[in-house]
């Protein structure tokens, strides 16, 4: 190999290849490069090693990763059970003795107003509201018998909660459902006097015996009380139609069934007295209607009085 000079270039002559030197720089340059390039991905892609400290470290958090997410499906888990449970129990208490006696007393308190209702001039005895009405209507209708009449039966109404309400505290202690004893009273009384006044054949309830049903509906809403509240409205469903709209929504927003349930037997107990009072009424007189409540309600208060109440002690 012999060495050549031109101009400012610089050759290395050979049998096979002739290059300039400052090329072969670069081509040394370009190798070691790749070469560094190699190891350092060697170096990145190599297994990863710990010191103790930072493999205990790792290990610990991955422990405790799993258990809070143990604790997390634990208590989820626990928190449905919790959930059917309630779901359950609340169900149970739907479908309880105190319920299904609730369905009988609304279904009498149906029946009653369906009577008082179609075998008179149209007075409501289970509610205060239409009777207050109609109180304040008759002012300007020039009909002041309807204002008298329908402050009669509120006065009535009233008249039998406050009672029915001395009677728990004082005289039925050991009978929480001693008000229906005070209903019956008052029917028995509504159908002697509407037989005294009527007779027993005859179609329309007088107006005193009327006042008497008020009365006795008055008590029996007191039938059932917690923490010195009506809790359970058996003639007035205004109360009862609102809270089956706030379970029906609670449902709808993730609740259960038992949110709505009880509100809509109550409501729908009452509408069945209803429509058996007024399925029947053109069929027998008004007496003959007071007559079958009264038996029914007796039926009932007994019931209450030697079962429901001594289990309840």
């Amino acid at each position: 190999m012999t060495e050549q000079t031109t101009g400012n270039s610089e050759y290395v002559e050979s049998s096979d290849i002739i290059m300039p030197s400052g090329t072969r720089s670069r081509s040394r340059r370009g190798r070691f490069r790749q070469t560094w390039m190699l190891l350092a991905g060697i170096w990145l892609l190599r297994p990863q090693r710990y010191s103790n400290s930072r493999r205990t470290s790792i290990r610990r958090s991955q422990a405790t990763t799993k258990s809070t997410t143990l604790r997390r499906r634990s208590f989820r888990l626990r928190r449905n059970a919790g959930e059917q449970a309630k779901s359950r129990s609340e169900l149970r208490e739907i479908f309880d003795s105190e319920a299904r006696l609730s369905w009988v007393l609304a279904w009498l308190a149906g029946l009653v107003g369906a009577v008082a209702f179609t075998h008179s001039a149209g007075y409501f005895v289970t509610t205060a509201t239409g009777n207050t009405q109609r109180a304040v209507a008759g002012l300007f209708v020039d009909d002041p018998w309807m204002s008298i009449s329908a402050t009669l039966l509120v006065t009535c109404l009233l008249a039998g909660v406050v009672v029915g309400s001395l009677g728990r505290r004082y005289v039925w202690k050991a009978h929480p459902h001693g008000p229906t004893l005070l209903t019956t009273v008052c029917l028995l009384i509504a159908t002697v006097g509407d037989i005294m006044l009527e007779g027993w054949s005859a179609g329309p309830v007088a107006f005193l015996p009327i006042l008497v049903i008020a009365f006795g509906i008055g008590a029996l809403n007191t039938t059932f009380v917690k923490d010195g509240e009506v809790s359970v409205a058996l003639s007035y469903v205004t109360g009862t139609v609102v809270k089956l709209g706030q379970g029906i929504e609670r449902h709808i927003s993730g609740g259960s069934a038992a949110d709505w349930l009880g509100h809509f037997l109550l409501f729908a107990s009452f509408v069945a007295g209803g429509l058996t009072g007024g399925y029947i009424c053109s069929a027998v007189s008004g007496s003959q209607l007071l007559a079958a409540a009264t038996v029914v309600c007796a039926l009932t208060t007994g019931y209450t009085y030697f079962h429901t109440d001594r289990r309840a002690r």
